[in-house]
């Protein structure tokens, strides 16, 4: 469109935060000036690791652009230090088994499916970063990538220690990758799990927070302090109305309608450096319980843009002969489907199966976010071009 280079940064954000009641301090850069300066996300996050000890990569969960970062990222790892790849959705019971599948010499796509299924985590992206894992070992040498299964798995509160909790095992996981392998480590994880400084409320019904969590990015940084980063996802956050939860853009769009007006693609950046700092959240969103005047720059370290919400896409449901292919594996997926955990019959499954594999090709915003409207229209009209 005509305006798309010519919109002002403070114009757009002002326009966008007052329609959905959102303080923000006065931002004077001009739109072109400070996207022109960030970095895309496989270069934010290689730099990041280059001067942290962790980089805690806080995902959305099911959003195919942020796992194929991850992947991505994996071939470059090693180029900036970083000697591991900590995954929380890899249960660490099954880590003697990632290891052989990672440092085999052929591909062992069953071996790492069978992780997968341990998981519970039918989803093909996450195949993907432990073939790229697999791929650095090849090609670099043995060990040259671990590969850490980070979560403590589904029956943590019955298997873990009196004492120790989902959040103090996966920060000791990652302290133990530090000390065994030295350079630095990048955990992935949900973005809850990831918080540093932001210590995150437990809601009521009616919003308001009745305690905090300490999660694994709290442990971390309050050991370990500015050595620690975390960066957080571009997504709809859970917002309350009319007593009930829905989703809702964040800062009223501002974002959104800032990046995708000055025809930026995926984008990520220091939160405190840039005009985005001071943004408020809206009392209503979920994090700003117990917070009269939380700030963007309270919140996270980095964030990324991965572009407009409604063409992110979702991450693709792993062939249910591939998933479980074999009468054992089958039976045990029946009694606890990895999508709702009902138990099902063998009918059931595959209608359950196609199911899910076809919604994941539809828009996202049908699927996941259906309570977050058109977020165009909260971008208002175009400014005028410059003079």
């Amino acid at each position: 469109m005509w305006w798309r280079r010519s919109l002002g940064f403070a114009a757009l954000v002002a326009v966008t935060a007052v329609s959905a009641g959102i303080e923000t301090a006065a931002a004077d850069d001009d739109v072109d000036s400070f996207f022109e300066g960030v970095d895309g996300p496989q270069a934010y996050v290689l730099s990041k690791l280059a001067s942290h000890r962790v980089v805690l990569f806080g995902e959305s969960h099911w959003v195919a652009d942020e796992v194929e970062l991850v992947a991505g990222l994996v071939p470059l790892l090693t180029e900036v230090g970083a000697r591991t790849l900590a995954v929380e959705v890899f249960p660490a019971a099954m880590q003697e088994q990632l290891d052989r599948v990672v440092g085999g010499d052929e591909w062992d796509k069953a071996g790492a499916v069978a992780v997968l299924r341990a998981a519970e985590m039918p989803h093909g992206e996450y195949l993907d970063v432990i073939q790229a894992v697999w791929r650095v070992n090849r090609e670099k040498g043995p060990g040259s990538l671990a590969l850490v299964a980070m979560g403590p798995g589904p029956d943590w509160r019955e298997s873990l220690p009196p004492g120790e909790n989902y959040e103090t095992f996966m920060a000791d996981r990652i302290r133990q990758a530090l000390e065994e392998r030295g350079g630095s480590v990048l955990a992935h994880m949900g973005l809850h799990h990831a918080f540093t400084r932001y210590v995150q409320p437990e809601s009521t019904q009616d919003g308001r927070a009745w305690r905090f969590m300490v999660r694994t990015g709290n442990t971390l940084w309050w050991k370990m302090g500015e050595a620690v980063f975390a960066i957080g996802t571009h997504h709809p956050f859970q917002c309350r109305k009319d007593d009930a939860w829905e989703f809702c853009l964040p800062f009223g769009g501002a974002i959104d309608c800032a990046a995708d007006g000055a025809g930026q693609s995926a984008l990520a950046f220091d939160v405190a450096e840039s005009p985005f700092a001071d943004l408020r959240f809206n009392s209503q969103v979920i994090y700003a319980a117990g917070y009269p005047d939380l700030r963007f720059v309270d919140f996270i370290d980095g964030w990324i843009w991965f572009g407009p919400i409604d063409e992110l896409r979702q991450t693709r449901v792993i062939p249910l002969q591939v998933y479980a292919p074999d009468e054992d594996s089958l039976a045990a997926v029946r009694r606890a489907n990895p999508f709702d955990g009902d138990e099902l019959s063998q009918k059931d499954l595959e209608s359950l199966w196609l199911d899910q594999s076809e919604g994941r090709t539809r828009p996202i915003l049908e699927s996941r976010w259906k309570d977050v409207p058109s977020w165009r229209e909260t971008c208002g009209p175009p400014a005028p071009a410059a003079e």
